[in-house]
């Protein structure tokens, strides 16, 4: 897949978010789908110190905002922010 064009902004707010989270490692941000204003990130490690998290976030207002971050997501999560089901785990 070529990489989006909202690739960075993307990375940089789950970056922002995780780093107001406390988390201070060496991050490896992955961009796996964008849908229309969502986007769903793989987000690893270099040190593999930490759990790969997935990271929902939606585009309101010209800026990437992150939804949620975790390992784990119920059903209910994407029904209230109307994730598009292209993006569900």
């Amino acid at each position: 897949m070529p990489p989006h064009t909202d690739e960075h902004p993307i990375s940089e707010a789950i970056r922002n978010f995780l780093a107001q989270e406390g988390v201070e490692n060496d991050l490896d941000v992955q961009t796996q789908a964008v849908e229309g204003l969502f986007a769903r990130v793989l987000v690893t490690d270099t040190t593999r110190e930490l759990t790969p998290i997935f990271g929902f976030l939606k585009k309101s207002a010209g800026a990437w905002t992150v939804l949620a971050a975790g390992t784990d997501f119920e059903p209910e999560f994407f029904r209230a922010h109307q994730v598009p089901p292209g993006l569900h785990l």
